[in-house]
């Protein structure tokens, strides 16, 4: 099964958090994390997503970078 990432689609710039991800947290709350955030923060958060949640989720149409 592929598993990628999805990245905040647009131009935005990265902040001092990084480029924002989608991630879901332990509780299964869908949120955007920066890249470069703290490791206690990253943590608590899985950025890898299957074909299966990112259509949970409302996310298989965004452009996705696959984790190899």
């Amino acid at each position: 099964m592929n598993r990628f990432r999805i990245k905040l689609p647009g131009n935005f710039e990265p902040n001092a958090y990084g480029q924002s991800y989608y991630g879901i947290d332990k509780k299964g709350h869908l949120s955007l994390i920066g890249d470069k955030a703290s490791s206690t923060i990253l943590k608590r958060y899985d950025f890898e997503f299957s074909e299966e949640l990112a259509n949970q989720y409302g996310l298989a149409d965004l452009p996705r970078e696959v984790i190899r």
